[in-house]
């Protein structure tokens, strides 16, 4: 079975991605919103340092923590964000585009960024490697998928991450994670 199944039936491949990049970036700035797109870090799980193998499982408490209290009773805190994710998902290579609003509000969003037709097409799952192969013009890789770790957007990796937390300062929600 193939991975990208897992995803959906269909997707869109970005055939100029530094135009794709360009138009997200003006479309942010426009909207005065912080943004940040980028490869995704995959991470090997652990507990105090340990790998961790087999399952696990997530909860979250539904109201907020102070960090600097649990910070001070010596709890172990990664402190990861949008662009983090589990090593065991690393097949996915994901690139991601994460929207600061500067506001508290988590409803869904979607950014104008206009007509992507001249850069981009729309291919079934199962049409997606001929698709790419023939786009490509004979590239003869097994997986022809394009993976650029650097990051862009409006401003730094570093500066969004300190405007979400400026927003609720040393506030946050607890994630535990039972192995």
């Amino acid at each position: 079975m193939n991975i990208m199944n897992e995803f959906g039936k269909f997707v869109v491949v970005i055939m100029n991605e530094a135009e794709f990049r360009r138009r997200v970036h003006k479309a942010a700035e426009k909207a005065d919103y912080d943004c940040v797109f980028g490869g995704v870090n995959y991470h090997t799980a652990n507990d105090r340092g340990n790998l961790v193998t087999g399952n696990m499982l997530h909860l979250i408490r539904e109201d907020e923590i102070d960090i600097n209290k649990l910070a001070s009773e010596k709890n172990v805190i990664n402190h990861y964000d949008c662009f983090d994710k589990w090593d065991k998902h690393a097949y996915q290579r994901e690139w991601r585009i994460c929207i600061n609003r500067n506001n508290h509000e988590v409803t869904p969003y979607r950014l104008e960024i206009g007509n992507i037709s001249d850069i981009a097409f729309i291919v079934s799952v199962e049409m997606l490697y001929p698709a790419l192969f023939k786009w490509l013009g004979g590239f003869t890789s097994e997986s022809p998928l394009f993976y650029l770790p650097k990051y862009g957007g409006t401003v730094t990796r570093d500066l969004f991450k300190m405007n979400v937390y400026n927003m609720r300062p040393n506030k946050g929600y607890l994630l535990t994670t039972i192995m």
